[in-house]
């Protein structure tokens, strides 16, 4: 499984928790996207975890050794951190110009596992390992916040 920053702080998401999330939004406003994201994810056999910064959502899908960070948000990521390839995929608005649907990452994600899926499944020691290397690599992170 490739290394994903803040994977480790991330809250796991089961079949359970998303449906209450998703019943228990607010009934005047629509249910956000990265939440139906989610639910799918899960149904297709994913196992999902949430980040939430602010206004933004970091979605983590993963399965066997296969990870991906999703970014929703309705703002513009910080340009250096999107450079640097942060997250695999940006739902809403880009650095790039080429901002993905929610649809449309469900789709390269399925299209991206049914061409490369593997059945190796990570340890949970090499889970803790991957942990340790991401904080250690955050706590180094000398780039600027901008």
């Amino acid at each position: 499984m490739k290394f994903k920053v803040n994977f480790h702080v991330a809250k796991q998401i089961n079949e359970t928790t998303i449906e209450q999330m998703i019943n228990n939004y607010p009934k005047q406003y629509s249910t956000p996207k990265y939440l139906y994201f989610i639910q799918s994810m899960i149904k297709k056999g994913w196992s999902a975890r949430l980040h939430q910064v602010e206004v933004s959502k970091y979605v983590f899908v993963y399965r066997s050794n296969t990870i991906f960070k999703i970014r929703f948000s309705n703002h513009k990521p910080i340009k250096w951190k999107q450079m640097r390839k942060d997250c695999d995929f940006y739902v809403g608005i880009s650095h790039q110009g080429k901002a993905l649907l929610t649809e449309d990452v469900i789709n390269l994600i399925t299209e991206e596992w049914d061409s490369h899926s593997s059945d190796r499944e990570w340890t949970q020691k090499e889970c803790e390992e991957a942990d340790e290397r991401e904080a250690e690599a955050e706590w180094h992170d000398d780039l600027p916040n901008d």
